[in-house]
């Protein structure tokens, strides 16, 4: 997710996060949509299902890789907080207006504040994002080779901390690594974007891909199923990359995927209310209507739910409800200078 102080970047990751954040719509609109999983579109969705949350990740931490140069007051003022209030003031909204809407029944404060902290709803991306990016903030003065321990540690007792009755303890354990890396291995990642066609990246993404493709056919236990996961997800990654870069260099398509990526936030933050709003109308004619045009109704009103935030977004006395004012805190910390990661 972007912030102000975002400046120009290179167009592949966010032509990255353009097509991620366009499965993740399309996901909404087929699983929210009776007989929706059936259709070509979720089929087309279920293509690069390995990729789209690890992707939207990796460059998340690609982006993120900034705040290792902040003091303790400058992580929350600069970072936290344009992820904090967007949590905050979206998950009430979403919730209370889904439970109302289609269950008739209104949440509880105390349901609500469990919500939040469990990260059930709608936005737990952002509730995710929050936490590794104090985790990358917190290893910021390492070693690469002590910080990369991080995420490898991670992966390899994933199958028996994913066992702890922790909410979304899941999520935490799967997307973690690709944020740590993408901020970690970003001078690295960046070199193999912009000699993404040599042979031999070609090749060896390639190979990597082959390879988790094999593993996915793979019957493993229920015990090893969380590192199987977790492992073929990483190895797709070198082939988004390739992807990414290859798009953006297509004029249309780069350009307007990477547009998309630019408002991730906006799209995030307004498709599922749009959904929940549009499901309300479209549910009751859904034995009259086929099944593809009720997906793309649905894929519809999550865009227009997209559109319409983006355009309150531009308003200047509303443009809080997702970009909230910066601020000013009396925190402790002073200054301190660019640790090794951040001057690489």
């Amino acid at each position: 997710m972007s912030t102000p102080s975002d400046k120009a970047r290179l167009p592949w990751p966010d032509v990255a996060r353009g097509i991620s954040i366009i499965g993740v719509v399309a996901l909404h609109a087929t699983i929210e949509v009776p007989g929706g999983i059936d259709t070509g579109l979720a089929r087309l969705n279920a293509f690069i299902d390995p990729l789209r949350m690890p992707l939207f990740f990796l460059v998340s931490g690609f982006f993120a890789l900034k705040v290792t140069r902040f003091t303790a007051k400058e992580l929350f003022t600069h970072r936290l907080w344009y992820l904090f209030v967007p949590y905050i003031l979206w998950t009430p909204i979403w919730v209370l207006l889904t439970e109302y809407l289609h269950r008739g029944r209104i949440v509880g404060l105390r349901e609500l504040t469990e919500l939040l902290f469990a990260a059930h709803s709608m936005y737990w991306f952002l509730y995710m994002l929050i936490l590794f990016t104090c985790v990358l903030w917190l290893s910021r003065s390492w070693r690469l080779s002590q910080q990369l321990l991080i995420p490898s540690l991670i992966i390899a007792v994933t199958p028996l901390l994913i066992q702890l009755p922790i909410p979304n303890i899941h999520r935490f354990l799967y997307y973690l690594p690709p944020f740590l890396l993408g901020a970690y291995l970003r001078p690295w990642i960046t070199h193999f974007a912009m000699s993404a066609f040599k042979p031999g990246h070609l090749l060896g993404a390639g190979g990597l891909a082959v390879g988790a493709y094999q593993i996915e056919l793979i019957e493993f236990s229920a015990f090893w199923e969380p590192l199987q996961f977790v492992g073929i997800r990483l190895a797709y990654l070198p082939l988004a990359v390739i992807a990414a870069m290859a798009l953006s260099k297509i004029p249309l398509v780069g350009t307007v995927l990477a547009s998309v990526g630019q408002h991730t936030l906006v799209i995030y933050l307004g498709h599922p209310i749009g959904l929940s709003l549009g499901l309300l109308i479209l549910l009751p004619f859904e034995h009259f209507g086929h099944t593809h045009f009720m997906v793309g109704a649905a894929l519809g009103c999550s865009i227009l739910g997209a559109w319409v935030l983006h355009r309150v977004h531009q308003l200047p006395g509303l443009r809080w409800l997702v970009t909230p004012p910066p601020i000013s805190l009396p925190l402790w910390g002073t200054r301190t200078q660019s640790v090794h990661l951040a001057s690489r």
